[in-house]
């Protein structure tokens, strides 16, 4: 579909939206939280050390990029400070990603020779 069609769509879409219109649709996706969480959010409101809040919190921040769920990480062992496994939680989700940068520099490494510096990471 070239992009003059996906635009078309998209203003056809915000024009017939009940007469609501969309700024940005794609925004608006990625904003998006689940009931569960907010029903979560709200039970922490009355209650900060309800876990099965936290529960589902952990859980979503665990399908969330780092730098969307890091947020939820500090909360959760700020409220919990001496519980390990909620440490160990935030120090895996870190790690992963490190992980990750690292294989892809790996990769990167292969695949060219103009980069230098990449054997001191």
């Amino acid at each position: 579909m070239p992009y003059t069609d996906i635009t078309k769509s998209i203003e056809l879409f915000q024009s017939n939206n009940d007469g609501r219109y969309i700024e940005d649709p794609i925004i608006q996706a990625a904003e998006y939280v689940p009931e569960k969480v907010k029903k979560a959010e709200k039970k922490l409101e009355d209650n900060p050390y309800d876990l099965d809040a936290w529960s589902i919190l952990i859980r979503e921040a665990q399908n969330q990029p780092i730098d969307k769920a890091r947020k939820t990480y500090e909360r959760l062992v700020a409220q919990f400070p001496s519980s390990g496994r909620f440490w160990k939680l935030y120090i895996e989700a870190e790690v992963n990603i490190l992980f990750f940068l690292h294989f892809l520099m790996g990769i990167s490494k292969h695949n060219s020779d103009s980069l230098q510096g990449w054997d001191y990471f």
